[in-house]
């Protein structure tokens, strides 16, 4: 479970930044400082979403997997709901 946590936490701050990057923010706050060139390439493709909805749609996630959901299944809907916001 702590691994699955880890998991959409990185998620999450891979669309963070990309939010800090569409809003021109300073780049010394990503937190994904490693991945900064694939980051902008996602910016510049558009694939940044809001992050209320990528919240929403891990702690959807969170609750599949405490109400026993496979893995698997779990995160083909995540990533299937990513793909339609």
């Amino acid at each position: 479970l702590h691994e699955t946590n880890a998991l959409f936490q990185i998620i999450l701050s891979w669309y963070r930044d990309l939010q800090l990057l569409q809003i021109a923010g300073d780049r010394c706050y990503l937190i994904n400082q490693d991945y900064s060139e694939a980051l902008e390439r996602a910016a510049q493709l558009g694939q940044n979403l809001p992050l209320e909805k990528v919240q929403k749609v891990i702690k959807e996630a969170q609750i599949g997997l405490q109400r026993s959901m496979s893995l698997n299944i779990c995160l083909e809907n995540l990533f299937l709901k990513l793909e339609r916001l």
